[in-house]
């Protein structure tokens, strides 16, 4: 189950109090990119992801772009830092390798 924004920030919040002030820092951070990407969404959601400009042309909302590069530096984050935003965090689990197709007998 993927976490809202809100509640990821949330669970962060909870581990910052137990934090070293570098790690306050870093869950600040993330906790920033959350709130960004979730601001951003909402926009798109609001205002749709495209608009048609003065010249006429189909033009990406600006917010996308915000929520892209604020998304791929959360992903650099928990790539960085697995010992501070590891599955607690809500980090995603581990997939198993597919290894094909079993028969079931039945």
């Amino acid at each position: 189950m993927t976490q809202t924004p809100q509640a990821f920030s949330e669970a962060l919040r909870g581990l910052q109090r137990d934090a070293s002030p570098v790690d306050q820092k870093a869950i600040e951070t993330v906790i920033g990119l959350a709130d960004q990407i979730e601001q951003a969404r909402k926009e798109i959601e609001t205002d749709g992801l495209t608009f048609t400009n003065d010249k006429g042309g189909i033009v990406e909302h600006p917010a996308a772009r915000i929520e892209r590069a604020a998304s791929a530096e959360l992903r650099g984050w928990f790539k960085d830092r697995p010992d501070l935003f590891g599955a607690q965090a809500g980090g995603r689990p581990k997939r198993e390798r597919f290894t094909g197709l079993k028969a079931v007998s039945g």
